[in-house]
């Protein structure tokens, strides 16, 4: 592999790997030349290629190949890779088992939140909150704080030196009711460019301008960079994933 790119979650100690851009071409099916799925299990070492296929949509039918999700079956105890490829105008983005569906929908819901349960291979329909006045907070980002389903919200403008962040939590999974505001973050943040995601202890993990990863801590309002060394100039950080050691070995499974 080339580039490699982390598919969302590390489970049982196994992380998917793969190594094409999430986008290709209107129109044209991923295969083999144009992709590389494989999973690793960085304690015991072990390195396994998935085989690739093909998207069958009709030729006359415009969609977009997006990229790959990677979950766990907990039926059959096994892995599952899924693709993701968007039709027309609809966007499908999102980390983990969640997806952000925009569109208009006929109840009058631009937007959506999808998930997938990867077991029985059924979408479910997650209802957003009731945003309060979020004039210039254009961009969202799901994420995961304390086993809740979480939602943060901030301004997407380059411009804006000073950032703040809205951050919403769903106590009750499914229940529209049941999202509440829990946090507000900044406006004293200098020199923040996006949110990545939540530490594995909640503290809330951000980007600078500069590029580098940015702890924030909500008990004190402190924030600390990290230092990761040994990374390529080209490094870029997209997501975060809390990633525990594992010998479970990845070889005898079988991934869909």
């Amino acid at each position: 592999m080339q580039e490699l790119n982390i598919l969302g979650a590390c489970i049982n100690g196994a992380i998917c790997l793969y190594d094409r851009p999430c986008f290709l071409i209107s129109n044209q099916h991923p295969n083999g030349d144009l992709y590389r799925i494989a999973l690793r299990n960085p304690a015991n070492k072990e390195f396994k290629v998935l085989p690739t296929s093909h998207v069958n949509c009709p030729s006359h039918v415009d969609y977009t190949y997006e990229g790959f999700k990677f979950g766990y079956d907990h039926k059959s105890s096994d892995y599952k890779v899924d693709r993701i490829v968007s039709f027309g105008d609809d966007s499908i983005v999102g980390p983990d088992r969640t997806l952000l569906y925009e569109q208009p929908w006929p109840h009058g819901d631009t937007e959506l939140i999808i998930s997938f349960d990867m077991s029985d291979e059924v979408f479910q329909i997650i209802r957003m909150p009731e945003l309060e006045d979020v004039s210039g907070m254009n961009l969202k980002t799901i994420s995961v704080l304390n086993d809740c389903l979480a939602l943060i919200l901030y301004s997407a403008e380059e411009t804006v030196t000073v950032k703040n962040f809205d951050i919403w939590m769903m106590y009750e999974y499914g229940v529209k009711e049941s999202w509440i505001k829990q946090l507000v973050v900044g406006p004293a943040l200098v020199g923040i460019e996006r949110p990545l995601g939540f530490a594995k202890n909640g503290e809330l993990l951000l980007v600078a301008n500069n590029g580098q990863v940015v702890l924030y801590n909500f008990g004190s309002g402190e924030t600390k960079n990290l230092e990761v060394r040994g990374l390529p100039g080209s490094f870029l950080a997209l997501q975060t994933i809390t990633y525990v050691e594992s010998l479970v070995s990845i070889t005898n499974r079988i991934v869909f």
